[in-house]
């Protein structure tokens, strides 16, 4: 398990993969508003805190910031997922690694990767927003859990995915599903929706197990 890890951050970060997983969601999140601070500087009528119109308050600018920034983590995360090993399974070179780690342990491994950048996005998002906004947000444990939940799912969807067709043209269901998960985990903070969102990661990462185990005997 932890070769599979090394070997997916050292992989992500020779060919650049992570820091277009970790900079673009940043780069999405931080452009609509500076952009206007920026125009704002230059009409000589620039303000901190950011806010996205003069009328709006900050705690409103963050709390939508905050939503795009929950989006942004669940797409990272299923992007992730997805994406890591994606080119084992499509050249079937997964087989070569399934003959020393099972396969339940590579749909692990892969997940956790895709949750882990999802709850670095999410984190980053916190710090860009706090130091745009000065708005510190409420709930914010709470938050945290909900999205690496959502990532956690969202994740383990991708790697899902990726066993079903690993061909870059179910990105678009990747993201679909992310918007779904980021909906209904991510926005979600109600316990009972707890354990279902665990349910239903640890059941796509035993669909997950059998399809690697499949690519692998074809």
């Amino acid at each position: 398990m932890t070769a599979l890890l090394r070997y997916a951050l050292l992989k992500s970060g020779r060919t650049g993969f992570l820091t277009l997983l970790l900079v673009g969601p940043f780069c999405i999140l931080t452009a609509p508003l500076l952009g206007i601070g920026i125009g704002e500087y230059i009409q000589g009528r620039g303000r901190y805190p950011f806010t996205f119109a003069r009328q709006a308050t900050a705690a409103a600018s963050a709390s939508a910031m905050m939503t795009v920034a929950i989006f942004l983590a669940t797409a990272a995360a299923a992007a992730a997922g997805f994406w890591i090993f994606r080119r084992e399974v499509e050249t079937r070179d997964i087989g070569l690694v399934v003959l020393a780690t099972p396969p339940r342990s590579i749909a692990f491994a892969a997940t956790l990767y895709g949750t882990v950048i999802g709850t670095l996005v999410y984190l980053g998002g916190i710090v860009i927003v706090k130091a745009m906004t000065t708005h510190v947000i409420p709930n914010l444990t709470s938050r945290i859990l909900f999205v690496m939940l959502s990532s956690l799912c969202a994740s383990s969807l991708g790697v899902f995915l990726v066993g079903i067709k690993p061909e870059k043209p179910m990105l678009i269901a990747v993201y679909a599903g992310a918007v779904g998960v980021g909906i209904f985990v991510g926005m979600a903070e109600a316990p009972s929706v707890i354990p279902l969102a665990i349910a239903g990661a640890a059941l796509l990462m035993t669909f997950s197990a059998v399809l690697l185990r499949r690519r692998c005997a074809t």
